[in-house]
């Protein structure tokens, strides 16, 4: 008797834990974004970036960050890069590509 109680205990919490996880990370992807562009705020590119690219949609994954190039993939909710941001830090020269059809969207000299 007491083995068939622990059993149904267990199952009861297994099922009842299941469904609310499965809520709290659909409703946390939206914030998930938000703070991982926020990284991008003290970049001297960030202001461009936010011009060209609608930073609420896609999340920033920084490729390559080195002492003379940083290499940023921009990717929206089903993790296909829209857009490459390549910014050549000694010259402050940054070069965004649309990954679509759009091809080159900006590129020239960061004042």
């Amino acid at each position: 008797m007491k083995k068939l109680f622990t059993a149904l205990l267990g199952v009861t919490l297994l099922v009842g834990c299941s469904d609310d996880a499965s809520t709290d990370t659909e409703s946390k992807k939206i914030p998930i974004v938000k703070e991982v562009n926020e990284a991008l705020n003290d970049l001297p590119e960030y202001d461009l970036l936010a011009q060209y690219i609608d930073l609420s949609t896609y999340e920033a994954d920084i490729e390559s960050d080195n002492n003379g190039t940083r290499v940023i993939y921009f990717e929206d909710e089903e993790g296909q890069k829209g857009y490459k941001s390549v910014f050549v830090k000694k010259s402050n020269h940054l070069k965004l590509v649309s990954l679509d059809n759009d091809g080159l969207v900006y590129d020239n000299i960061i004042q």
